[in-house]
């Protein structure tokens, strides 16, 4: 008998709640569901960005307070 992925039944009931479902309403759990990673990308991006190849030359000597890049 094959066997059948937990996380691939709870994907079905999801999309099928999403469609105007009712597969949701047999779930023993009735709790809101785990955060679906790589689904979509939250990040904002920055307007009037410069690239870093842009910057001035200054920046190299790393002189003044700020021109310091921190490896986080």
């Amino acid at each position: 008998m094959p066997s059948v992925n937990p996380e691939w039944i709870y994907r079905y009931i999801l999309t099928n709640k999403d469609t105007g479902g009712d597969l949701y309403t047999y779930l023993p759990c009735q709790k809101k569901g785990k955060k679906r990673y790589g689904s979509t990308d939250s990040r904002v991006q920055l307007k009037n960005r410069v690239s870093i190849n842009e910057r001035p030359l200054i920046v190299a000597e790393r002189k003044r307070v700020g021109d310091w890049e921190l490896g986080i």
